[in-house]
C-alpha cells in the first residue's frame, strides 16, 4: 500500500485563509473556482452554509488566478475531495454514494507515474485554525503556539476504483462531481475520479474514507514555526523513504521542509511508510 500525503483546501495563494477547525471537526475550505457549479452557499455544515460560516470568520474576499475577489451567494467553489455525505443539501442517489477524489493534468500524471493505485491511502492535508465560539459567533482563535495555524492531516481516502472519464462512464451519483460536471474536464485523456473502497479495511477498521476528528496528533507544522516546517517526530518513521517533491535536504536538523510545490506527495511503498500512517486510525 502506498501512502499519498494531499495537499487541500485553501492556502496562502488560493483563498489565502486558514481553513477553521469547528467543535473539533476540521472543516476544509474547498478551493474557489469560477467555472464550477457548486457554490459555497450550496453546501452546509452543522445547519448553516458554507458562506455564512466563512462571512462570519471575517472571510469578505478570496484569492482565485492570482485576484482578490469578492466572496458572495454566487462565490463558486470546487468540492473535491468530496468526504462528507451531508455537505450538499440534495444528493443525487443518495445510496450510492462513497467518499471520492479527482485528479487532472501534471498532478494525475504524476500519480500514474509513481504506480499509485487501488488500494493506496490518500491522506489530506492542509492549513487549519481552531476557532472559538464567542458572543454566538465563530471566530479565529488566538494560539500563540501556531499564530498563522498549521498544516494538518484532516482526512482520508482508500482507493478502491479509479475512473478515466475520457474513457468510460460515470456512475448516475457523480454527476456533480466537479471533475465529472465539467465537459472540457470530463474529455481530458489525464482526467482521473478515484473512488473509496467500499468495505471497511483490515488494517485500520475504519471507515475507507471520511474526516477525522481532531487531534494534536494530527498537526504537522512544528510549534513555533511557519506552517510549512513540520515537526519530525511527527514523521517518525519517514526518515529514509523517498517522498516526491522532496530530498535528503528537505530532512533538516530541527525539522521537515515540506514543498511549497505540488499537491500529492507519494511516499516510497514501505512497511514502515504504513505504519506510520495507520497510527491516525487508532
Amino acid at each position: 500500500m502506498r501512502v499519498i500525503l494531499s495537499r487541500k483546501g485553501f492556502d496562502s495563494t488560493i483563498g489565502g485563509y486558514p481553513s477553521p477547525i469547528i467543535n473539533g471537526t476540521p472543516f476544509s475550505l474547498p478551493i474557489p473556482d469560477s467555472e464550477d457549479e457548486i457554490r459555497y452557499s450550496d453546501l452546509r455544515f452543522n445547519g448553516k452554509n458554507y458562506l455564512e460560516i466563512m462571512q462570519g470568520l471575517g472571510i469578505e474576499t478570496y484569492l482565485e488566478g492570482g485576484l482578490r475577489k469578492p466572496l458572495n451567494e454566487n462565490s463558486a467553489c470546487h468540492l473535491d475531495p468530496d468526504l462528507r455525505f451531508d455537505i450538499p443539501d440534495n444528493r443525487i442517489c443518495p445510496n450510492d454514494w462513497k467518499g471520492s477524489l479527482g485528479q487532472i493534468s501534471q498532478a494525475q500524471r504524476h500519480l500514474e507515474n509513481q504506480g499509485v493505485g487501488i488500494g493506496d491511502l490518500f491522506l489530506f492535508f492542509g492549513w487549519f485554525r481552531e476557532t472559538e465560539n464567542k458572543d454566538g459567533k465563530i471566530i479565529y482563535k488566538r494560539n500563540l503556539e501556531y499564530p498563522n495555524g498549521f498544516h494538518l492531516i484532516y482526512g482520508y481516502l482508500r482507493i478502491g476504483e479509479i475512473i478515466k472519464t475520457a474513457d468510460q462512464d460515470c456512475p448516475a451519483w457523480l454527476a456533480n462531481h466537479p471533475h465529472n460536471s465539467r465537459e472540457d474536464v470530463r474529455s481530458d485523456p489525464s482526467n482521473a475520479i478515484y473512488l473509496a473502497k467500499e468495505k471497511p479495511a483490515k488494517e485500520a477498521d475504519q471507515a475507507e474514507f471520511g474526516i477525522f476528528p481532531f487531534s494534536e496528533k494530527l498537526i504537522l507544522t512544528k510549534t513555533g514555526e511557519s506552517k510549512s516546517r513540520w515537526d519530525k517526530k511527527k514523521l517518525k518513521g519517514l526518515e529514509g523513504l523517498k517522498i516526491t517533491y522532496h530530498s535528503k535536504t528537505s530532512w533538516k536538523k530541527d525539522y521537515f521542509q515540506s514543498a511549497g510545490r505540488g499537491q500529492e506527495f507519494v511516499i516510497e511503498e514501505n512497511k514502515k511508510a504504513v505504519n506510520w500512517a495507520l497510527k491516525f486510525f487508532q
